[in-house]
């Protein structure tokens, strides 16, 4: 009951918090959200995962040849292949579609900081892409939890999910092996790669063995059949996040990968809350400064709007009785 309670506070802050972000985008379409939770699930994903791809593309061409991880990889890479998502397992919009991004982005971070007097593009423009990385990192985990808080449910100390009892740890044999052949299909597409670390080797590695842990439990739910985008797109079991949930998935796919130059946040309380990234701060534009000025006086306007409209229903509830 404690937990409801919370949550429905939390949401209400959320709704009664205005959060006004005026945002650069290299392009717009003009289409609408998906109104499918799931089909946003996989439309973020695909945002993140296209956004890794084209700075593995960038990146692999801003290494100087005079660098050893030029030569012994770059060099040698398959033409389709990708810097920054050198292997991809999940192509879904599940939880370990987003972990999964989620590790690939820490590596590019941890790469680029690794190589940086060998890259030939502008300081401030890898600044901002580590940035942009480590955003990605982190909504990759925020996203995956909150997938796992709609599956997972806690009862008498055990993690529930879809009616079978999720163990803390699994067995080797469990995982698959057969004949000394691991099963992972991490283990042989990355055991070979030259110049790879071990930390993201054991996190791939640690991903699939979950993977492989849960699936017996959730066919087709928890994980959605992943692996397989299409399987993924036709699966028609329901699934809806609450409208905490919803709101933040929503704002996610709003704002994407996209550089936010000014932000808002106007709380009940009038606490206002100004941010402004470095660098437009150095170099203003006024029109810019017009449109995020305009947007701030429509949403407070609109908000005065439905709370006068609310306030004069539970006023006319409360009448009543």
């Amino acid at each position: 009951m404690a937990k409801h309670i919370e949550k429905v506070i939390r949401t209400a802050e959320d709704l009664t918090t205005l959060e006004i972000n005026t945002i650069v985008k290299r392009s717009m379409t003009g289409g609408k959200q998906p109104d499918d939770d799931k089909e946003a699930l996989y439309k973020l994903a695909g945002i993140y995962s296209n956004e890794l791809e084209r700075l593995g593309n960038n990146y692999a061409k801003c290494l100087s040849e005079e660098c050893e991880f030029y030569g012994k990889v770059i060099k040698t890479m398959p033409e389709e292949a990708n810097l920054f998502r050198r292997v991809s397992i999940f192509k879904g919009g599940g939880v370990f579609s987003f972990r999964e991004i989620g590790i690939w982005a820490r590596y590019a971070d941890e790469w680029i900081e690794d190589y940086d007097e060998y890259l030939v593009n502008e300081e401030s423009q890898r600044v901002d892409d580590q940035y942009q990385l480590k955003r990605i990192a982190a909504k990759c985990l925020e996203i995956s939890k909150m997938i796992e808080a709609h599956f997972f449910k806690e009862r008498d100390g055990f993690k529930i999910l879809q009616g079978g009892i999720v163990k803390d740890s699994i067995s080797e044999e469990e995982v698959g092996t057969a004949e000394g052949q691991n099963l992972n299909p991490y283990f042989t597409e990355i055991i070979g790669l030259v110049q790879f670390p071990e930390q993201t080797k054991e996190h791939l590695m640690g991903l699939m063995n979950r993977y492989l842990e849960l699936k017996p439990h959730s066919p087709g739910g928890y994980n959605w059949v992943e692996t397989d985008p299409v399987k993924f797109q036709d699966n028609t079991e329901k699934f809806q996040f609450d409208l905490r949930h919803r709101l933040a998935l929503r704002k996610s796919i709003d704002i994407g990968v996209e550089k936010i130059l000014m932000q808002t946040r106007i709380g009940m309380d009038g606490d206002i809350t100004t941010r402004l990234t470095q660098s437009f701060s150095e170099d203003p534009q006024q029109f810019i400064l017009d449109i995020h000025n305009t947007s701030i006086r429509i949403s407070v306007d609109f908000w005065e709007k439905i709370f006068d409209a609310l306030m004069s229903l539970l006023h006319n509830v409360l009448k009543k009785r």
